[in-house]
């Protein structure tokens, strides 16, 4: 993928499938996949598949898992007072953290087990 200069930084080269009047995000993430492309601004927000007719064609799935209602730190309040189950406690957290930390010494010695 080619970067091009701009006042505001670097952007990626324009995806041919994104039509005329879209701009790119000022920051984000685009995915490649085999199918197509993803388009995501900062944290992963707005996501849309691009062209925007596939994002149309799209069909969701149903939302299983739990979100926020309000603000994360209001809940996490809510969590502590015992008013909501937490939506990652640390049965969930605990071993994701080691996993990404396992991670991370993985690639700091990569010839080491």
């Amino acid at each position: 993928m080619k970067l091009h200069w701009y006042d505001g930084g670097i952007l990626p080269e324009r995806p041919e499938e994104l039509e005329p009047e879209r701009r790119l995000p000022e920051s984000g993430t685009i995915f490649v996949g085999e199918k197509g492309k993803l388009m995501c601004e900062t944290y992963s927000e707005s996501p849309r598949l691009i062209p925007e007719r596939r994002m149309q064609q799209y069909k969701r799935p149903k939302k299983t898992i739990a979100r926020v209602e309000g603000s994360h730190e209001q809940a996490w309040v809510d969590a502590i007072k015992g008013k909501i189950r937490p939506v990652d406690d640390f049965n969930y957290a605990g071993p994701f953290t080691e996993t990404v930390l396992l991670g991370n010494l993985a690639i700091l010695f990569p010839a080491r087990r």
